[in-house]
Parts: C-alpha cells; structure tokens; sequence
C-alpha cells in the first residue's frame, strides 16, 4: 500500500520542493475548526468557509473493524476532508491541530496506525500534504482543560483547578492533573461528549460571525441559540444540551457558572423554538412479550448460523427480562474492557433455577457498586433460564476464559451495539414485524409495558426496571419471590387479541 502511495505521488511530482515556513500556524490564526460528533455527523470551518455532512452509511462499520478507541475515526476523518478541499492553500505551511483525543495526536503525529482501516485515511492524509506541500502536527490539549487560561477573565482572580497562577513543581502538578482527572469522570463519557460538541459549536458561531470569543452576555447567547436552531438545524432540545456544556465548561475556567444561560430571555426563547418543530413521528415502539415470543420463535427456526441464533436468542432474553438499558448489555465501543464491559463470568449460579447476571456499572450505577439482574426459570417458552444457562455452559466447554466477553459475533470479536441493533432489525423483518420505529431500547421499553398490562404494581416495575437509585437492592433481598412471580406474569400476558 505505501509502494502505491509514493508511486502516485511520483507520478504527478514535478520534482520541486519548498522550504517549510517556521512559524507553525495556531489553529486561531487561520481560522481552522473541525468537529465530529459520532450520532450526528462531522464539520469544518476555514476563513469563512465550511462543510457538514452526516456520516456515510458505511462509516459505522469501519468504525467498529478500527480496533481503536470509539472516536478516534471520527476525529481523524473531518481533518482529512479539510485537507481535501483547502489543502492546495496550506502550502509550505506547518499547521497545528489542538485535539483532545490523544490517540488521534499519536496518529497524526506518527503518520500510522496499528489500525489497517485507520491507515487507510492516513495515508490519503499523508498524499494530500506531500502532493500540496504542507504538513500537520497535532498537540493534545484536553479542551476543558485549555479553557482556564484563555476565558480567565479579570474580575475571577482566584484560582480554580483548570488555571493556576502558580508554577507548579511536577508533584503539584501531579496533584492538579488527578483533580481534574477526577472532575470530568464525574460526567459519563457520552455527557462529556455532548458538551464539548456544544462547545465547538459555540466557538465555531464565533467565528462564523467574526466577533470576540466568547461573549457571554443575555444577546449573544440568544444569538447563538437562534443560530444553531435556525442555521444549523440543531433541535432546541440538543441547543439546550450545549447550553449547559457551555456553562459546565465555563465553571471549570472560572469557577463560576454563566448567568445569562439562565435568563429568563433564553429559557422563553428555547420554549419558543420548541414549538416550531414539529411533533416527531418516529417514536420507539415496545417489544412486548407475544413480540418476542415471534422473535424467538424465528430464532430457533434457524436465522443464520446455530451459534449466533443462540447468541442472539440470549441477548434478546436478557434485554427483555433484565429490563436492560442497551448499554448495559452491548457497548458502543468495539474495544472490550473486562473492567467495564460484560464478561463471561458476569453469569453466575444462584439457585438451580436462577441466574444473576452482574450490571458492573450503569446509568443508576455511577459509581460501579454493581447490580444484580436475576434470571428465573418460568413455565414459558421464553423462559431465558434455559438459553441462558447453556450458552454460558456451552462456552466453558469450549475453553473460553471468564474473562472473555459475554456474547461474540461471528468473527469472535465482542458483540457491540451496533452490530445487536442490526440483527434485531432483521429478526423483526423475517417474524413479520416492520423494523420501524423499534431499536434496542425497545425491549426495556417493552418489558415495563407489558408488566403494566399484565397487571404489575408500579413499585415492582420500578424495582425490576432500577428506576430508582438504591432501593431495588433492599427490595430484591426481602422480596426475591415476588420479582419471580412478577416475570413469570408477564412470561405468559398476552395482550387482548392474541391467542
């Protein structure tokens, strides 16, 4: 592959070569942004220009072979675009990119990847600088981090964790470093993301407009909020979401939040904007027991190949049963962590007829004390004791380690989000059942809706569902009988019309 790269750009190389400027150019300086946000779509912005888009239909599975951290593809892709479209401007220029994913500062600075999908952007991104004569390097600067010292304003003399006036000894600094380290894992990872994309967008508006970054007053802000709804097409929802990534952002810089966001002008405005949209129509719709018993049924029909319908048949079981988040059975991510992610040994014997399947962390488990799912033998034949038990059996017969994850795809590599939620899709399609408007949420949502159909007190759905933070775990000691009679109810409900 680099034989080929250099033999394309020998071929249209006439064999003249400038000496690089010293002065590397700031991000700033020639108005250089871009952004990517992996459930929306990715941007740039460059001296008054700019390109968005959504990601192309194929990029979620390129993401998922790139065996790196989540957005380390996302991050890389929008600069190579940018270099595509004004790279022929950059010439004898070193331009540095302030990025705070670090593996996206290794690979650009390195020039490789031990990704082979990864590499493949990077040496289009290696051609395009060679045959335009310019060249990237990138700074890890973690964006939160950045802020204190270029939003310090006068009046917040004090220091705070994110700026100090202190020049701090490699012990302080270390110090410093696991504060703020601790600081932002106070916020999930996803939270984080979507304020740090409110952030670039707030940046970016600046500059779109040309005016000073940032301005903070009642005005501007309602600006910015009419802008990204208006111009950018952001729902006032998402709009609101940034808001409040702006003001988290600002309080680390200064230590102190920004009231203007909470005027009473911003919050009528959002409200206002609110009830321009129109009503949305795709709205998840419940996977409800006789649904899954279809769905079920298909799979031990034969859906594909007899390891991944049981696979399958598994997960369905444990979504719906567990009540679970999709999250909580199948990472984003494509890079399995033991520590976070679920694991073989996350099955466990409890009585011989109950499992417990271990939540390590959740949505109502920040703090990852761990949460016990337990899973009964019903008189159903969707009873998930059963699959259950011998897949998990299955694959200790097989040598698999404890360790290894829970559920495998066909190639052997960690079943991921989006590889459940493509054949969920598709064993909706051939039981019959139109894939629209469903998605992985809708087994939880489906479980909560037939436990009310069938009957089931709201305290016991909200136990069942860990609707609430600690509770569930003094109700499932005392009352463990009533959580098995309430899933054997709604086992065998079935809704009026269905026999």
């Amino acid at each position: 592959m680099e034989m080929h790269l250099w033999q394309q750009f020998l071929s249209s190389w006439n064999g003249i070569s400038f000496f690089y400027n010293d002065y590397i150019s700031q991000p700033e300086d020639i108005q250089l942004y871009t952004d990517a946000a992996p459930s929306i779509g990715f941007g740039g912005y460059y001296s008054g220009r700019w390109f968005a888009s959504e990601w192309p239909p194929e990029f979620s599975h390129l993401a998922q072979q790139s065996d790196s951290p989540s957005s380390t593809l996302f991050e890389i892709y929008p600069v190579i675009i940018a270099a595509i479209l004004w790279g022929h401007e950059w010439s004898k220029h070193i331009i540095l990119i302030h990025s705070d994913n670090s593996a996206v500062v290794d690979i650009i600075n390195k020039g490789r990847s031990r990704s082979p999908t990864i590499m493949q952007f990077v040496r289009r991104l290696t051609l395009i600088s060679a045959q335009n004569q310019f060249l990237i390097r990138a700074t890890h600067i973690p964006e939160v981090q950045d802020l204190g010292s270029r939003l310090r304003h006068t009046s917040h003399a004090s220091s705070t964790v994110f700026c100090y006036h202190l020049q701090l000894n490699p012990r302080l600094e270390d110090l410093s470093h696991a504060s703020r380290e601790a600081i932002l894992n106070g916020l999930a990872p996803s939270t984080l993301s979507a304020y740090l994309t409110g952030w670039n967008c707030f940046k970016a508006y600046h500059s779109y407009y040309q005016i000073p970054f940032p301005l903070l007053d009642v005005w501007s802000i309602c600006n910015f909020v009419t802008h990204a709804h208006s111009n950018l097409k952001i729902r006032a929802s998402t709009v609101q979401t940034y808001l409040s990534g702006i003001n988290f952002i600002l309080k680390l810089a200064t230590g102190e939040q920004c009231h203007s966001i909470s005027h009473s002008h911003v919050t009528m405005l959002i409200k206002g904007l609110r009830k321009r949209e129109p009503a949305s129509s795709a709205r998840r719709l419940p996977l409800t027991s006789d649904l899954l018993s279809q769905c079920i049924c298909t799979l031990r029909s034969g859906y594909m190949s007899p390891s991944i319908d049981r696979t399958l048949e598994c997960m369905f079981l444990l979504a719906f049963f567990g009540f679970l988040r999709c999250s909580e059975l199948a990472p984003s991510t494509s890079a399995f962590n033991p520590a976070i992610h679920p694991s073989l040994s996350d099955i466990s014997a409890h009585t011989p007829d109950s499992l417990i399947y271990t939540l390590k962390k959740s949505k109502t488990d920040q703090f990852g004390k761990s949460c016990p799912i337990y899973i009964f033998r019903l008189n159903s034949f969707i009873s998930p004791f059963e699959p259950i038990s011998e897949y998990v059996l299955s694959r200790y017969a097989n040598n698999s380690s404890p360790q290894e994850p829970l559920f495998l795809t066909e190639n052997g590599k960690m079943a991921t989000r989006f590889w459940f939620n493509k054949h969920f899709l598709k064993v909706l399609s051939a039981s019959g059942i139109s894939p629209e408007h469903y998605s992985l949420h809708s087994f939880r949502i489906g479980a909560a809706t037939t436990a009310a159909s069938a009957g089931i007190s709201d305290e016991t759905t909200r136990v069942m569902g860990r609707w609430s933070s600690e509770a569930y775990r003094l109700y499932i000691h005392n009352n463990l009988n009533d959580l098995l009679q309430a899933r054997a109810h709604i086992s065998s409900f079935k809704p009026l019309g269905v026999f």
